[in-house]
């Protein structure tokens, strides 16, 4: 039987050492431009990414990055420098809900998990995304406990 993550998320460093120190296995946060809650996360910097990465590796947790925004077309190569950052920082991975950070990421070599921001909501989107290279998928927040068996049964998760 494989045993969930226990996955937290942490707006500033008080809260990413709470996570870390009472269990998390792997914590997310939210960087930049491409991070959907930037207005509540204006503790943490790209600087910071390599010394949180090594903390949670240290614990023997995950850190994993949200880029969970639309990108337009002048973001890209904002993104590609985004995604270079945290390629060289050793992120664990990158929570994406758009397709040019699913690809780019890719490309980098940075596992990708999807967003629930991508609602997928049935087994037919969760095999396309794992054919696109998406290691894990977060369901779309309207599915139910039923929904989600049958998805994860009928899309060989």
């Amino acid at each position: 039987m494989t045993l969930p993550e226990l996955l937290a998320p942490a707006g500033d460093r008080a809260c990413f050492a709470a996570a870390l120190e009472n269990g998390a296995d792997a914590v997310y946060i939210g960087i930049g431009r491409f991070n959907m809650r930037r207005s509540q996360d204006g503790c943490l910097h790209f600087n910071q990414i390599p010394g949180m990465v090594k903390a949670a590796h240290e614990k023997g947790a995950k850190l994993y990055v949200t880029l969970n925004t639309i990108v337009y077309q002048e973001e890209l190569t904002e993104l590609d420098r985004t995604i270079a950052l945290l390629k060289e920082a050793a992120v664990d991975a990158v929570i994406a809900c758009d397709w040019a950070v699913i690809r780019r990421a890719k490309a980098a070599g940075i596992p990708v998990h999807i967003s629930t921001q991508m609602s997928a909501s049935n087994a037919e989107a969760v095999k396309f995304l794992a054919e696109q290279g998406a290691e894990r998928v977060v369901l779309a927040r309207e599915c139910s406990l039923e929904d989600i068996a049958i998805i994860a049964k009928e899309s060989g998760v």
